[in-house]
C-alpha cells in the first residue's frame, strides 16, 4: 500500500500524519508492504520574487524548509524512513498531481474544522482535496488521529458503486484494527414532486416498512459479501429515515465512531455545486475522520 501525508507543519497535519504513521504500523504488522511518504506544498508567501523560479529551486531555502519539516515530524513518530517531497503552488491541484492513484492508495490530509463562513471567505484544501484527487483521500479529524486496535468505521452505503468501494476500503482498514465495521442506509422520507403530473409524493408508513426491509436485506449481502473476503469479528446494518447528511452525521456522533467512508467519484467544481453531495456536507461538518473512497469507471 503507497500512502501520502500531506503536511504544512500545522497541527491538523501533524495528527493526519500520526494517522497514516498508525495505518503503516498496521500494515507492518500484517507483513503487507507499505510505503510512506510525506508531501509539502510551499505557500504563496514562499513565492520568489521572480515569479519563473521556484523558492524550491533554491538549494538553502529547499535544505531549511526540509530541515524544519523533518524536525517537527519527529517529534510525531518513526519517522527515520520516511522520504519528503517539496513543491511550491497550490495545495490541492499539486497534491492531486503528486498522487495518481496508479501510485497512491491513500492521500492523508488533516482538517481545521472552520465554520461554514470561513470556508465561503477563505476556501479549503480539504475541501478542494476531498474533489480533485484521484486516489483515496482521509481527511482527518483532530479529536480522531489514531487507526489504534478496535477502531469503529461506518459506511455510508447508497447501493451504488462509489459505496461498495467505499465498504471495501472501509473493510480492509477494520481488518488490519481488529475493529468494527457499521453499515448506514439512509431512507429518504422527504416528498418529492412529480414534474409530469404537478403533484407531490409522500411515502406512505406501509412504503417506508418495505423499503426498509429491502434496504436491510441487500445490507446484510453485503456484509456477507465483505465478509467472505475479511473474518470481521463485530460488524451492524441500519437502516434510518430522513436527509443522508443528517442521518450520517447523527449516526457518527451518537454511536462514537472514529471513521466514516463514503464513496466518491471525482467530478469538476461546477456540478458537483449543480448536483449537491452529502460528502461535500460532511466535509464541511467533519463530525469525524471522513475516508472518502475513489471509484473509477473503467
Amino acid at each position: 500500500m503507497r500512502i501520502s501525508a500531506a503536511v504544512d507543519l500545522s497541527q491538523e497535519s501533524l495528527r493526519a500524519l500520526r494517522w497514516a504513521l498508525d495505518l503503516r504500523d498496521r500494515l507492518r504488522d500484517r507483513d503487507q508492504p507499505v510505503d510512506l511518504r510525506v508531501i509539502s506544498i510551499a505557500s504563496p508567501t514562499w513565492y520568489s520574487t521572480d515569479r519563473s523560479q521556484k523558492v524550491t529551486d533554491d538549494l538553502s531555502v529547499r535544505s531549511r524548509w526540509t530541515r524544519e519539516i523533518r524536525d517537527a515530524i519527529e517529534d510525531v513518530g518513526d519517522v527515520d524512513d520516511v522520504p519528503i517531497d517539496l513543491d511550491e503552488g497550490s495545495p490541492a491541484r499539486l497534491l492531486a498531481r503528486a498522487c495518481p492513484p496508479s501510485h497512491t492508495d491513500w492521500l492523508v490530509a488533516g482538517s481545521s474544522r472552520h465554520g461554514f463562513l470561513s470556508r465561503l471567505l477563505q476556501g479549503s484544501t480539504a475541501h478542494r482535496i476531498a474533489r480533485q484527487a484521484p486516489c483515496n483521500v482521509a481527511l482527518v479529524h483532530p479529536d480522531h488521529h489514531r487507526l489504534l486496535p478496535g477502531h469503529s468505521f461506518a459506511v455510508g452505503v447508497d447501493f451504488y458503486p462509489g459505496s461498495e468501494a467505499a465498504m471495501m476500503a472501509a473493510a480492509r482498514l477494520t481488518d488490519l484494527t481488529d475493529g468494527s465495521l457499521h453499515l448506514i442506509h439512509a431512507l429518504t422520507d422527504e416528498p418529492t414532486s412529480s414534474l409530469s403530473a404537478g403533484l407531490i409524493n409522500y411515502l406512505s408508513p406501509t412504503d417506508i416498512t418495505h423499503l426498509s426491509a429491502s434496504a436491510r436485506a441487500s445490507l446484510e449481502a453485503l456484509i456477507h459479501e465483505v465478509r467472505r473476503r475479511y473474518d470481521l469479528p463485530i460488524y451492524t446494518t441500519a437502516v434510518h429515515t430522513g436527509l443522508p447528511y443528517e442521518v450520517l452525521r447523527d449516526y457518527c456522533h451518537a454511536a462514537h465512531i472514529d471513521s466514516m467512508a463514503l464513496g466518491r467519484v471525482p467530478r469538476t467544481k461546477a456540478s458537483e455545486v449543480i448536483l449537491g453531495s452529502t460528502t461535500r456536507a460532511l466535509v464541511r461538518s467533519m463530525p469525524t475522520t471522513l475516508l472518502l473512497a475513489a471509484f473509477h469507471d473503467h
